[in-house]
């Protein structure tokens, strides 16, 4: 019987998870800054829960929500972190509209979301919302030539015009108003952005 990558990923221990996925020459911008004195962090778009649980380890006096729309992944999170955390949770929630309370976190979190999601946009503007005045947000994202194999030039110029334009950080900054550039890091095809909600 074959089994899935999510399947493999729903069996698997989250520790052995991580450090399967980890890669010595990835650069994190979240390495960077001080996220010690975080309370409330949320994760959007936190899939099966690895960046939560990752999220949540480098934050760790912080309780940390990771939400996704997909209700299969949020159920299979829960299995996959366990119920050792009580300041870790996984919620089905929309990223646009997350009805979650305004000015609430200290720090939100996309972790390999933006740059394949249909509106970042307004995604953006959630994590605005959510943020409380001087609040980061994090983005993270990986992106491999293999995500492009059999996209039409219509769909490389709409999901990943950073393609196009070979300029990642500046295709995300211009849906960052209201946020001020802490950090950015930029390794191959990685790149870290941590930006500070004016």
């Amino acid at each position: 019987m074959i089994r899935t990558v999510a399947m493999m990923m729903m069996a698997m221990p989250a520790r052995a998870y991580v450090m399967m996925a980890s890669s010595p020459r990835v650069v994190d911008a979240r390495d960077r800054i001080d996220l010690a004195e975080t309370e409330l962090a949320l994760d959007i778009g936190c899939g099966y829960g690895i960046s939560t649980l990752e999220l949540k380890e480098m934050t760790p006096r912080a309780s940390v929500i990771g939400i996704d729309y997909d209700k299969s992944k949020i159920m299979a999170a829960r299995r996959i972190v366990g119920d050792n955390h009580d300041d870790l949770c996984f919620e089905h929630k929309n990223a646009i509209n997350t009805g979650l309370r305004s000015n609430m976190f200290d720090l939100v979190q996309f972790k390999h979301v933006l740059c394949q999601a249909s509106y970042p946009e307004d995604m953006i503007g959630e994590a605005r919302r959510l943020l409380r005045p001087g609040g980061l947000v994090v983005v993270y994202e990986k992106l491999t030539n293999r995500e492009l194999e059999g996209l039409t030039s219509d769909q490389l110029e709409r999901y990943y015009p950073e393609y196009i334009t070979r300029r990642p950080i500046d295709h995300l900054l211009k849906y960052f108003s209201g946020f001020d550039p802490c950090l950015h890091s930029v390794e191959r095809d990685v790149f870290g952005l941590v930006l500070c909600k004016r």
